[in-house]
């Protein structure tokens, strides 16, 4: 998986949340005496006393410990719950997608096509799939025009295993529409691949 940008300041925004409820979570344990009280546990009995020798507790407890659990466990699964999905305007696009590619590679012809989407909300991969060939995305980004139609672009690279084609590996972009209410994608896509790049369009239909 890597990075992806959105046409929003959400991400800051969250941020600087997690940075304010974690000084205020740091300190109400420190003032309610739960840390203390840790500690003291910690000491009483043997086997958890020889590793208070490392002050785990000391740094479970520290605000940046605090942050990045909190950080963790929202970019991990919180995000896609979907009130909070409709709230920071990134769309849950995990799933996989069939459907159809039409390449002007070979007279329009029709390619079946699977793509398989894993998203975080910091990180994301699109892996495609065409028989004969796969490719994975290397950058992308989210543009959210409303609550049901979201803009996606990602690069990718190909890798064939088709003797026949001209180029066996080649780098391409493709710009998608997601539909929410239907579950689709669909877009266009152009590639580098050899002496004549190839263009043409995508109809996938999400299916889990």
């Amino acid at each position: 998986m890597h990075p992806y940008s959105v046409d929003s300041k959400i991400r800051s925004s969250i941020n600087f949340y997690f940075i304010v409820l974690s000084a205020v979570i740091f300190l109400i344990l420190e003032e309610t005496g739960v840390i203390e009280n840790l500690i003291n546990i910690q000491d009483t009995y043997p086997v958890i006393s020889e590793l208070s020798r490392f002050s785990l507790v000391s740094i479970a407890f520290t605000p940046f410990a605090i942050y990045k659990t909190l950080f963790l466990l929202f970019d991990k699964w919180v995000w896609k719950w979907s009130f909070i999905s409709k709230w920071i305007g990134i769309p849950n696009l995990n799933g996989s997608y069939k459907g159809i590619l039409i390449s002007s590679y070979d007279k329009e012809k029709q390619i079946d096509m699977e793509l398989c989407i894993s998203q975080t909300f910091t990180h994301i991969s699109f892996v495609s799939t065409f028989g004969d060939s796969s490719s994975n995305s290397s950058l992308a980004r989210i543009l959210r025009d409303n609550d049901l139609i979201t803009c996606l672009d990602f690069i990718y690279e190909n890798q064939s295993d088709d003797f026949n084609v001209e180029s066996g590996h080649h780098t391409g972009v493709n710009q998608l529409t997601f539909n929410k209410k239907k579950n689709t994608l669909s877009g266009r896509y152009f590639n580098d691949r050899g002496t004549q790049p190839n263009k043409g369009r995508i109809k996938l239909q999400r299916i889990n």
